[in-house]
């Protein structure tokens, strides 16, 4: 289980501390009011050892000009525990390259 709280925010990005299974790092994140879902990168998923779950329906990834995504289709999501703002959530996040 990972907490995820917002840090710092300056003209350039947001940093955000991940604290994952006890480890706290430091990562960028991308604030989309967009989009339609949550999303992470896949290679930091599998990096930082979140827990993977299969899709029972892998979803066809549009970017934002409605091309499809280079990566293919989402087939796997994490839940994540995401504490920003005073507020904790439970968040399911869709698995792609970013």
């Amino acid at each position: 289980m990972a907490t995820v709280t917002i840090a710092t925010i300056n003209a350039n990005s947001l940093r955000i501390d991940c604290s994952l299974k006890q480890k706290t790092i430091g990562t960028k994140a991308l604030i989309d009011l967009g989009a339609t879902d949550d999303f992470m990168d896949t290679k930091f998923a599998i990096k930082n050892r979140l827990p993977l779950q299969k899709l029972s329906i892998p979803i066809t990834c549009k970017n934002v000009d409605g091309t499809t995504n280079k990566n293919g289709k989402i087939t796997h999501c994490t839940y994540q525990r995401i504490d920003a703002g005073g507020q904790n959530r439970f968040t399911k996040f869709l698995l792609t390259g970013l």
